[in-house]
């Protein structure tokens, strides 16, 4: 935790506090068995991550990108639709703005975990390789207008013409 918290300090002072700063982290090991066993931690988890991201908040980290890394050897990933949303839910519970990963796939998704108050951002990762418009479709889907460039605006008849606003 220390290397994270000091690099975090060190870029909050030469990012400046008008500028978001974000911190990625790794939530969980993915390890079987409880994370503390007699007072002693055995493997990267939630709880630690909850502990890192409080502390990360106070020394000025607006937002944490919660996934999670799967570093130990035995692991054993579940791997799902949002299957890593309860990670950042964990961590919003503290107070902390959080970004939500993992299998986010459709617009329908993104917008529930939003409006259930389980993440305040989505990052997408392979979804955007898969699919380089999917926030215009998205868009489009939960019928929601997107001011474009001036320049583009006329490419863009559809996606302004078709809104609920």
């Amino acid at each position: 935790m220390k290397f994270a918290v000091e690099t975090a300090v060190i870029a909050r002072k030469a990012w400046g506090n008008e500028a978001p700063l974000f911190v990625r982290i790794s939530a969980t090991d993915w390890a079987e068995g409880p994370e503390m066993n007699s007072g002693e931690w055995r493997y990267w988890g939630i709880e630690q991550s909850r502990i890192l991201s409080k502390t990360l908040k106070d020394v000025g980290v607006d937002l944490i990108d919660v996934s999670s890394g799967g570093n130990w050897a035995k692991q054993k990933i579940t791997v799902g639709p949002m299957y890593q949303v309860p990670f950042a839910e964990a961590i919003r519970e503290n107070g902390n703005a959080t970004g939500a990963v993992g299998l986010i796939t459709t617009p329908q998704q993104a917008e529930s975990i939003l409006q259930e108050g389980k993440a305040d951002v989505i990052f997408l990762g392979r979804e955007l390789l898969r699919n380089a418009d999917w926030p215009l479709e998205a868009a489009q889907t939960l019928g929601i207008a997107v001011k474009p460039a001036n320049q583009y605006e006329r490419a863009w008849t559809r996606m302004i013409n078709n809104a609920k606003i």
